[in-house]
């Protein structure tokens, strides 16, 4: 069994031998389950139906790419993770094309780097959008606040120690708390819920205001490739990858 990895670099030939594209080890797999492609080696497929055309043929499609953070090259699997260049609340609402064309902006990078540069820097470009737009985030997130808080309430009644210091007016006040923004006073219930889902939906609000009001999506997309190597200077970035994206 392969070890599990990040890029599987499987490389996926055409019926007549040329090397259309590389892919990872879900796609191979998908392909070999449907009868779609024979394996002619450890990570090598053949596809054994006609396909409309010979694939994507640039460097960046046909070269190997590393496991490897692209910024520090670290090659710890346990520590890597995918880092989404153009941000997910944005490219989920750019038209079909471009989101065909996802795999070049998506990187390898470690934990660390890839929380520096999303809390660092990428937030504050993200705000300055919102700016530029006119959003108002503290509109949209208004009832969230309350919501962290009265969470973290649960918390403090969940654990023995704390509780026992706690006066009643202050138990009470947190149970009231709960009840009033959740629907339940039991603190078990209130940890459950998660805030984040409705962070994620107030996202897809201000992404798609964003997208709707952009005049030019190729700009907005070199805009933060460019922010992000920029930010990072990353060293290790796969063979053939460009701020210009995928032509």
């Amino acid at each position: 069994m392969r070890e599990k990895i990040i890029y599987g670099n499987w490389r996926v030939y055409h019926p007549d031998g040329t090397l259309m594209f590389l892919c990872e080890d879900k796609k191979a797999n998908w392909y070999l389950k449907k009868d779609l492609a024979t394996k002619i080696s450890d990570n090598e497929i053949l596809l054994t139906f006609q396909p409309s055309g010979k694939g994507r043929q640039s460097l960046y499609d046909l070269s190997e790419k590393k496991n490897i953070c692209v910024v520090c090259g670290l090659d710890n699997l346990e520590l890597l993770t995918k880092h989404h260049v153009i941000p997910t609340e944005y490219r989920k609402f750019f038209p079909l094309h471009k989101k065909s064309r996802l795999s070049h902006d998506i990187l390898i990078m470690c934990q660390n780097h890839h929380w520096e540069y999303e809390n660092k820097f990428a937030q504050k470009l993200k705000l300055k959008l919102e700016s530029e737009n006119n959003i108002q985030r503290n509109n949209i997130n208004k009832n969230k606040k309350r919501s962290y808080q009265v969470q973290r309430y649960a918390d403090l009644l969940l654990d023995y120690d704390v509780c026992q210091k706690l006066p009643k007016y202050r138990i009470n006040f947190f149970l009231s708390e709960m009840k009033s923004v959740f629907g339940t006073d039991d603190p078990f219930e209130v940890q459950k819920i998660e805030i984040m889902k409705e962070i994620d939906k107030d996202n897809d609000i201000i992404g798609k205001i964003i997208v709707d009001n952009l005049t030019d999506i190729d700009e907005f997309e070199r805009m933060w490739r460019n922010h992000f190597v920029k930010s990072m200077n990353p060293k290790f970035l796969p063979t053939g990858w460009s701020t210009e994206g995928l032509k």
